[in-house]
């Protein structure tokens, strides 16, 4: 119990499934565009090897919308969610590409 009264909430329960939610889209997603672009690559679809290689930039093209819509429809765990995953795919392209130019 609190001073006021009434016992202290927590989050909601929903709240933390949505953030593994968005979470798993937002991997997902970049999982799957990584597929498809090593799969161009070797087919010699010109460009693509520049897309990869801004991955971690380009995904807001895709992961933006899905951002905006959780946070239209008041989903803010998954929201949360994309934006972690969104960051966990800048660090690890940001770390790869330092490891190939430098």
């Amino acid at each position: 119990m609190s001073i006021l009264g009434s016992s202290p909430t927590g989050p909601e329960p929903s709240r933390g499934r949505d953030v593994w939610i968005g979470l798993g889209l937002g991997l997902a997603i970049n999982a799957s565009v990584f597929v498809v672009g090593i799969f161009l690559v070797l087919s010699g679809v010109p460009l693509v090897q520049w897309v990869l290689a801004t991955l971690g930039v380009t995904q807001f093209v895709y992961i933006g919308p899905l951002m905006l819509e959780a946070r239209r429809s008041e989903r803010r765990g998954k929201m949360l969610g994309l934006i972690i995953a969104a960051s966990v795919t800048v660090l690890l392209n940001a770390a790869c590409a330092s490891s190939f130019w430098w």
